[in-house]
């Protein structure tokens, strides 16, 4: 199963591309990699790391190899990249996933099968890791 890999921006050493490739591949991925560019005036932009497993995320099997990779790569990226974000994309949630968020990052991946299994279509789009739970936009603002 294929999983698409965009460096969307930020920086991203040769170092950190190879062992996000190698988490990928040792839970039994094929990886495609590409580097998105995000324009900015004069801004600095924090490194965002794009991971389409929409193909992988249909099977509970390819999802548990995802969640163990992005584990990995979790623990291989925590606290390097301030304010920087993994997302998993999904066929219809996008998981933003901290870098800096310490142990909560490592327990708002491991809650992704769980969220997924709801079957509610109606939640969907950008999922935030608020009070122990992922919740979408619209749920952010109900509090």
């Amino acid at each position: 199963m294929a999983v698409d890999v965009t460096y969307f921006s930020g920086e991203w050493s040769n170092a950190e591309r190879n062992g996000i490739r190698m988490a990928l591949e040792s839970a039994g991925f094929a990886v495609t990699e590409s580097t998105g560019e995000q324009k900015a005036w004069g801004l600095d932009i924090v490194s965002q790391l794009l991971i389409d497993g929409r193909e992988a995320l249909t099977d509970m099997a390819l999802l548990a190899g995802l969640i163990v990779a992005l584990l990995e790569i979790y623990d291989r990226l925590r606290g390097k990249k301030p304010n920087g974000s993994a997302q998993a994309l999904t066929e219809r949630r996008i998981y933003i996933i901290l870098l800096d968020a310490g142990d909560s990052g490592v327990d708002s991946i491991k809650a992704i099968p769980a969220d997924l299994s709801d079957n509610k279509p109606e939640r969907k789009g950008d999922m935030t890791w608020r009070d122990g739970r992922w919740q979408t936009v619209e749920e952010l603002h109900q509090h």
